[in-house]
């Protein structure tokens, strides 16, 4: 069990070391246990330990005693933009490397508790980002960053009961919400030779807030069983401080600013079902319903600079964005995923699954900042076991369809967005 062990790390590690794609995910969700991720990352009737926390908290009524477990994932991005106005560009890889923690216990026969560490949203994209502007008869290139991250680190107790076929899970998620963006504003008193052509804008806000997942999973029969889930929306505001010269060099203000806005999550909805094909294949369907129609259309900043809040009201025709507001028309979404277990032994099970995931973007939502596709998502995996513990292994490759904008407000976001990219995924779980 050792030397496999041993051997299963190293394979991890190089994995880490030699990925050069993308895993930021349509929804910007993170993927948490290795066996779930294998067997299309949704496993809503399924049993995996302290995933079933994020995914159906009514599965935990099937662990049984005490357990510990820990997960490991590394993921590294890459999105690509190919626009006539710009050229090509690709996203700046990511080393995004995370991990979550829990421990469960099952105190009765018909009732469970767990507590957990995870972070549920981990999203980023960075690019290396130029911005041309003449100046009379002169050519001044701007470097500037770009980049948007959002970060959603959650504790969650969980509790789950048993009536005869019928289990309930409530999960309690306590939200802990960090979020990073920059941007270039041009400066429109550059012809009037007042600074420079344009400006950087970095924000970082964080704030609060918390969500309910509500499940129950219904064993028709031995080798028949549906999960169902549901996870309410969440509305907090965050804030922080935004930094920029513009203002200081146009308006003489001070280039930083106390800012909040509002940060806003979706309904979800999910659904699945686990048959015994025969004593050692199992298959697993399931499908996730997200409603990000029923978000703000935009999230509004506000500034406790006077200047900043008179100043930031215009939309930028160069860079397509605003300082005063974030535009997110976003449409609902949908994931629909299959996964197969198969038993090769007491002692090994190998997986395998396939994921569809649409992007909740519209024409009026694609820009650099988010430029999120449908994928393709497909998986495979294996678990290792012994008495005391366990280790599950995953490798997921997901494909962006290429989608091309042409009727965007602004015509910089026009373009053909994509990506591409790979998740490893490492768990451990011990008996206590």
């Amino acid at each position: 069990m050792k030397q496999i062990g041993i051997s299963i790390i190293v394979l991890f590690l190089m994995l880490i070391v030699v990925q050069s794609l993308h895993a930021g995910g349509t929804k910007r969700l993170a993927l948490f246990g290795a066996k779930s991720t294998a067997l299309n990352a949704l496993y809503y009737a399924g049993v995996d330990g302290i995933t079933n926390v994020y995914t159906n908290p009514a599965g935990l009524i099937y662990n049984s005693g005490k357990g510990f477990e820990i997960t490991g994932f590394s993921r590294t991005e890459e999105q690509i933009f190919d626009s006539n106005m710009r050229g090509l560009y690709r996203s700046l890889y990511e080393d995004d490397m995370n991990f979550g923690a829990g421990f469960y216990w099952s105190f009765a026969e018909n009732m469970s508790f767990a507590i957990s560490y995870e972070s549920t949203v981990d999203y980023r994209v960075t690019w290396p980002y130029v911005l041309l502007e003449k100046v009379g008869t002169s050519s001044v290139t701007i470097a500037s960053d770009m980049y948007n991250e959002v970060f959603n680190q959650i504790i969650s107790p969980t509790f789950s009961y048993k009536m005869g076929d019928l289990s309930i899970g409530l999960s309690a998620n306590i939200m802990n919400v960090k979020q990073r963006i920059a941007f270039a504003q041009s400066n429109s008193k550059v012809s009037q030779n007042v600074g420079l052509p344009a400006y950087q804008f970095d924000f970082s806000q964080s704030g609060w807030a918390w969500k309910v997942n509500l499940g129950l999973m219904y064993q028709v029969n031995d080798d028949f069983r549906l999960g169902f889930a549901v996870m309410n929306n969440s509305s907090t505001t965050i804030s922080g401080k935004a930094h920029t010269k513009l203002y200081e060099v146009t308006d003489s203000a001070k280039n930083v600013s106390d800012v909040e806005s509002d940060y806003q999550t979706p309904w979800q909805f999910g659904a699945g079902c686990v048959y015994n094909i025969s004593h050692n294949l199992f298959l697993n369907l399931d499908m996730r319903y997200n409603l990000y129609s029923g978000l703000d259309e935009q999230i509004n900043l506000k500034y406790s600079e006077s200047k900043w809040q008179q100043n930031s009201i215009r939309q930028d025709s160069v860079t397509g964005f605003s300082p005063a507001s974030l535009i997110q028309k976003f449409e609902n979404s949908f994931d629909v995923g299959v996964g197969l277990e198969y038993a090769a032994g007491s002692d090994v099970h190998l997986y395998f699954g396939y994921r569809y995931s649409s992007s909740p973007n519209s024409e009026e939502t694609f820009s650099l900042l988010m430029p999120a596709v449908n994928q393709h998502s497909v998986s495979a995996g294996f678990s290792y076991f012994d008495d005391e513990m366990s280790i599950d292994a995953s490798i997921v490759y997901t494909r962006g369809i290429e989608k091309t904008i042409s009727n965007s407000p602004y015509s910089v976001h026009n373009g053909t967005y994509s990506s591409n990219g790979v998740i490893p995924t490492l768990t451990f779980k011990w008996k206590l």
